[in-house]
């Protein structure tokens, strides 16, 4: 395993922590079909409980934010980030 396969092994923790987070909280949802991650209507209302979600995965030590070494500012702009990727809609409703 080379340095590359590290960064892109953390990066993709990293993205799939996040995500799970979003899933979580409702900020973002998965297509049961297609199983594509988009966002919501309405999904701002859901913002206030993601963050204290983040805050309270790496308060608690919760193994979801391990791959962010404690810091929850990472955690967070790793949510905003998955966030601004996530389409409104998903494969399914743009055929």
């Amino acid at each position: 395993m080379g340095w590359l396969d590290i960064f892109s092994s953390r990066a993709r923790a990293r993205r799939e922590a996040a995500i799970a987070a979003a899933l979580e909280t409702g900020l973002l949802q998965r297509c049961p079909v297609c199983r594509e991650v988009t966002e919501p209507a309405g999904a701002d209302a859901m913002l206030a409980r993601t963050e204290r979600l983040a805050h309270q995965w790496i308060a608690g030590d919760d193994n979801r934010a391990r791959p962010f070494d404690g810091d929850a500012d990472a955690l967070l702009r790793e949510i905003h980030a998955q966030r601004r990727r996530a389409p409104f809609d998903c494969l399914c409703d743009r055929l």
